[in-house]
């Protein structure tokens, strides 16, 4: 009976922490949106020179690289593979791998990755 209590508490300790860091989660999460939003609408108006150009993808990965493992964690798993992708893509991209990831196909991935931070947001009244 006294191990059916201890267990109850501690799966209840756990969820309370893991709701604590979703919402955390959530904190940053509307931050790194921002900043992607802005690193691709940055890329997308194809002005940016070769260096800056180059800067914003190596941004946009390492953003999408926090969010890979943290969103899966979490219960977001669809956020979690959506990085991982324009994380690949960006990485391609910043090491001229063949065949060539162009900037287009990383704003595209980008593009799908917000649309999952921004539909995980609205669910959670943010």
């Amino acid at each position: 009976m006294e191990r059916d209590s201890v267990s109850l508490d501690t799966r209840s300790m756990i969820a309370n922490r893991l709701s604590a860091l979703r919402i955390r989660f959530l904190d940053v999460l509307e931050i790194r949106m921002t900043e992607c939003e802005a690193l691709r609408d940055s890329l997308e108006a194809g002005t940016l020179p070769e260096a800056d150009r180059v800067g914003a993808v190596r941004a946009i990965c390492f953003a999408a690289h926090k969010t890979v493992g943290v969103a899966a964690t979490l219960g977001f798993a669809d956020l979690g593979m959506l990085s991982q992708r324009v994380e690949l893509a960006a990485t391609d991209y910043i090491d001229r791998s063949e065949p060539p990831t162009t900037v287009r196909m990383v704003v595209s991935l980008a593009d799908d990755m917000l649309g999952e931070m921004a539909l995980i947001l609205a669910e959670a009244g943010r």
